[in-house]
């Protein structure tokens, strides 16, 4: 009988792990942003959320990223990546440099988080397509967090 209500605790404790969060979403929820990104599937872009002061930066775990070339003119690029934020607190944030002089663009991938909220601590994994946008003609390499993910011709 002691049992039954461990029970309870690990099914309540387990569906509390496995409640979908939105990606991109803000954590301000009285304060949104203009165009604010509810529940991002893969095939949608990831919106970069604005910074304040009561958010701090954390990892990201990325397992796999592709560079999709778009079929359109002018060409568009997208970067779909999938991988596990440090816990359901973390919110996916990302910053696309613009090419630099050797045709070289970086992606960071990172997360914020308020750093005085209480939060399980599990894994919490996302599926999130990062648009690239266009560039003119030339030869460029995408590097994310500072690896290689690919190389295009536009």
């Amino acid at each position: 009988m002691k049992s039954i209500p461990l029970i309870f605790l690990i099914l309540f404790l387990t569906t509390a792990c496995t409640t979908p969060k939105p990606v991109g979403s803000y954590p301000d929820k009285q304060n949104p942003p203009e165009n604010p990104v509810n529940g991002t599937p893969s095939d949608q872009p990831i919106q970069p959320l604005p910074v304040n002061g009561q958010f701090q930066s954390g990892n990201v775990y990325i397992d796999s990223s592709d560079l999709l070339i778009l079929e359109s003119y002018p060409l568009q690029l997208n970067l779909v990546i999938t991988g596990n934020l440090p816990d359901p607190c973390h919110q996916l944030q990302f910053t696309v440099n613009p090419p630099d002089n050797m045709n070289n663009i970086y992606v960071k991938v990172y997360s914020l988080t308020d750093g005085n909220s209480a939060c399980i601590q599990v894994l919490d994994s996302f599926s999130a397509t990062i648009p690239l946008g266009t560039y003119p003609s030339g030869h460029y390499h995408v590097y994310l967090n500072s690896i290689s993910v690919g190389e295009f011709d536009s």
